[in-house]
């Protein structure tokens, strides 16, 4: 939720333009396929979050969500100290019915090994919060190289 709000926040969006689901909101594909269904045309996009929990049953739920609000993109937001396999077996089961598009990647400025999720072979739109760009990188990566230093 922090990562949609940070996002809402960075492109003057409306609070009303963050849409959540799951638990305490709309908790179901039928109530989010409604949504959709029924969500005002406005001159803005929507932002609509859906947690998801280590559970597999989770992932299947929040897959089902993310289908059910039939969205122009999809972003994930992952942790970056996570082994990259683990990351990409979860991106899969989440993305089982409409495929992840790009990544908001938290805790990469705190593991020893943050290129790795370069390998998940998707755009990193976001790296700890800030717009993934070449000089995010060089400080992550130098970051990297200064502790092999030591």
């Amino acid at each position: 939720e922090e990562t949609a709000d940070l996002i809402a926040h960075r492109w003057a969006l409306p609070p009303q333009a963050v849409v959540k689901c799951g638990p305490g909101a709309m908790s179901s594909a039928t109530a989010t396929s409604r949504w959709r269904a029924t969500a005002p045309r406005e001159d803005h996009p929507w932002i609509v979050t859906v947690p998801v929990r280590d559970e597999r049953l989770d992932r299947e739920q929040a897959a089902a969500l993310v289908a059910a609000a039939r969205p122009d993109q999809v972003w994930a937001v992952v942790d970056g100290r996570t082994k990259p396999e683990d990351t990409g077996h979860w991106l899969a089961q989440v993305g089982r019915q409409r495929a992840v598009d790009a990544l908001a990647v938290r805790g990469l400025f705190d593991t020893r090994a943050p290129g790795t999720v370069l390998g998940l072979d998707l755009p990193i739109a976001l790296a700890d919060g800030v717009p993934s760009s070449p000089v995010v990188w060089a400080a992550l990566l130098g970051q990297d190289v200064d502790a092999a230093r030591a």
